[in-house]
């Protein structure tokens, strides 16, 4: 049978350090973590990937001049349009508005929540 070896002389002192610390560590750990979760809240996060992009290549400078272009394009239709026209098409005798044709998530029990939300418009 073999035997185990001897602990050291260090390590029986820091387990008696543990034992006898135990409550002061684990709220100093608690402390800390409270702490840096405080400090991580104030962190910015950029998750643009553009930033991450060297700025002097071509490919970035089309891609940042095509966004500048394209926010200045005019939205084609506001939510006050969208509001009038639906309410123009019920008034033409419109009741069932049209689906949208993407696939319906699985898990779902029946169509009851489309077909109550079809109703209430």
């Amino acid at each position: 049978m073999p035997t185990i070896p001897p602990i050291s002389s260090r390590t029986e002192r820091f387990v008696r350090f543990l034992r006898k610390h135990a409550w002061p560590i684990v709220i100093g750990a608690t402390l800390l973590c409270a702490a840096s979760t405080l400090l991580a809240t104030r962190l910015q996060l950029k998750t643009d990937l553009a930033e991450l992009l060297p700025t002097a290549d071509p490919s970035v400078r089309e891609l940042r001049r095509l966004q500048a272009h394209l926010t200045k394009l005019p939205p084609n239709l506001t939510a006050a349009q969208v509001n009038a026209l639906e309410k123009r098409l019920q008034a033409l005798g419109g009741t069932k508005t049209a689906m949208p044709h993407a696939p319906m998530p699985k898990g779902t029990k029946g169509m009851t929540g489309i077909q109550r939300t079809i109703r209430r418009r």
